[in-house]
């Protein structure tokens, strides 16, 4: 059953005419594949950022969450880190939190052996160590793609599986940061993990969605002025699995 789901999935991604059935088994909150960590509780939300570390964005994004003295998580691809490990160090000297977003941003659906599925996120993990000395404890599959293997994979190594519930869409990069973080905030609620992205899949240079930090300021604002408080996943996590707080990347 396992092996036949798996391959469904691939099968609709690569043909578009079972997409909607695709983007069912791979909605951000099914559990169908193991369980992942969607969301926390409580008056509080998580800022998450994937795609980086990158040389322009993600120092400036560093900074605006230093001065406002906000506390995220950032899902790093390992051959980025490979190209800037100080600004991962960076981001624990701040008080940030490092998680894993495997090695080349790999569509992990498309990883038909073990062997594949873990080199990408040991590849990865060993980037994140060389550079911080931490071993990461959260695994965001780029694309938001799993299945029972990649979720296995992840859980064999002892990291937990991180989702979200706010993402924007493939918004144009032309599009205003106000406009960005309005389609955002319309999505967040009690215990919601916001995802925005400060690189291009680990390339070099800009690109991608990285245009989405720009919103960061704006939606940090308008979220303290409705009273929610910022955590990191691991903070985010106790709020439904109360216990000591571990020692994260």
């Amino acid at each position: 059953m396992r092996r036949i789901l798996r391959y469904l999935a691939a099968a609709a991604l690569a043909g578009g005419g079972f997409f909607t059935l695709y983007e069912q088994i791979e909605a951000p909150d099914t559990q169908l594949f193991g369980r992942t960590l969607v969301a926390g509780s409580g008056h509080v939300v998580a800022l998450t950022f994937d795609d980086g570390p990158n040389s322009e964005t993600t120092p400036r994004l560093l900074d605006v969450l230093e001065r406002d003295r906000v506390r995220a998580t950032f899902f790093v691809v390992g051959r980025a880190v490979l190209r800037h490990p100080e600004i991962v160090r960076r981001m624990l000297h701040d008080g940030d939190e490092v998680g894993n977003h495997t090695q080349t941003h790999a569509h992990l659906n498309f990883l038909f052996t073990r062997e594949a599925l873990g080199k990408e996120i040991d590849a990865a993990q060993a980037a994140i160590a060389a550079a911080t000395g931490k071993t990461a404890r959260y695994l965001r599959p780029p694309f938001g793609a799993r299945d029972f293997a990649a979720i296995d994979a992840a859980h064999r190594r002892g990291l937990c599986v991180v989702m979200w519930t706010a993402m924007l869409g493939d918004e144009p990069a032309g599009a205003s940061s106000a406009e960005l973080a309005r389609q955002l905030l319309r999505q967040v609620r009690d215990g919601a993990i916001i995802v925005l992205h400060d690189g291009d899949q680990g390339r070099p240079g800009r690109g991608g969605r990285s245009y989405e930090s720009g919103a960061v300021e704006m939606v940090i604002a308008q979220l303290r002025a409705q009273g929610y408080r910022f955590v990191t996943i691991s903070q985010l996590e106790r709020t439904i699995s109360p216990g000591p707080p571990a020692d994260h990347a």
